[in-house]
């Protein structure tokens, strides 16, 4: 790991930051799973109840200052436009993606009240090329 840190010394003149902050980095993702109710053998989580959690939404925002120091974030889309949809779903789909892993999704159909709605499930996976080069 030392020599990984003074090659990308040598090529940039200063070090990564996801090789200076490995620890908070990481201390971030753990809280995002935590949030998203994610464990080691359940990576999925449903839309709509994270649409309808007002407070975890606004947990996921409160990690704004802790990501802008950690992470390389100012062309993310959720730091480029004050306004938008699912501004939560954005960070965390970032955070998730500068990480190395893929936040797959695919339609899931629940019934509720003897209504049918259609959302979304998503599925937060570690990329498999990362899981090689470890």
């Amino acid at each position: 790991m030392e020599s990984d840190k003074k090659t990308i010394v040598k090529k940039r003149g200063t070090p990564l930051k996801r090789v200076i902050f490995k620890k908070e980095r990481e201390e971030i993702r753990q809280k995002l799973d935590g949030l998203l109710g994610l464990t080691e053998n359940n990576r999925k989580f449903v839309l709509a109840e994270l649409e309808n959690n007002v407070n975890v939404q606004i947990d996921i925002v409160n990690l704004e200052e802790d990501v802008r120091k950690y992470f390389v974030c100012g062309s993310w889309a959720y730091f480029m436009s004050e306004n938008g949809k699912k501004r939560y779903f954005s960070l965390l789909r970032s955070i998730y993606k500068d990480m190395g892993y893929d936040v797959k999704n695919k339609v899931l159909t629940l019934k509720k009240d003897g209504y049918y709605k259609n959302t979304k499930e998503y599925e937060v996976i570690k990329k498999s090329w990362l899981l090689r080069q470890s």
